[in-house]
């Protein structure tokens, strides 16, 4: 009878430990999908172009990052001037040069700016705009 009882309890041990699993898995589940979703690049109705020394673009709902490259061509010196119009969302606006940050700023409204940027190796500037639910449009020229 002992053998008996040993395999019920052994039976038990294995349903507990199932039950355990599933609970496991549904949260690592529920983690993932919660994880990714707030890294999504999405965006609805992108209109924009990036030819040289012009970048600009308008959305709807515009989620994530968009990195633009540029480089600097005047001695060293690179002059930007940036313009945002947002009605809803928030939007920020990163410039690395020689991969330090040389602005980061809130630009979930109505922003006009401009900086000159000394790049005397002439390195290449990067312009990186991320965003969660903006709605709007940026212009920008260097």
């Amino acid at each position: 009878m002992t053998p008996i009882v040993r395999n019920v309890r052994l039976q038990n041990d294995n349903v507990t430990d199932m039950k355990t699993h599933k609970i496991y898995f549904t949260i690592l589940l529920v983690s993932i999908a919660t994880a990714s979703c707030s890294i999504i690049n999405y965006t609805k109705n992108w209109q924009g172009s990036d030819p040289p020394g012009h970048i600009y673009a308008s959305f709807d709902r515009f989620n994530g990052k968009q990195d633009f490259n540029a480089r600097s061509f005047s001695n060293g010196h690179m002059e930007v001037k940036y313009t945002t119009e947002l009605t809803e969302g928030e939007l920020r606006l990163e410039i690395k040069c020689n991969s330090k940050i040389v602005l980061n700023r809130d630009v979930s409204c109505a922003i006009h700016g401009s900086l000159i940027i000394d790049n005397p190796g002439n390195k290449p500037v990067q312009f990186i705009f991320k965003a969660r639910q903006a709605v709007g449009k940026f212009d920008l020229t260097y």
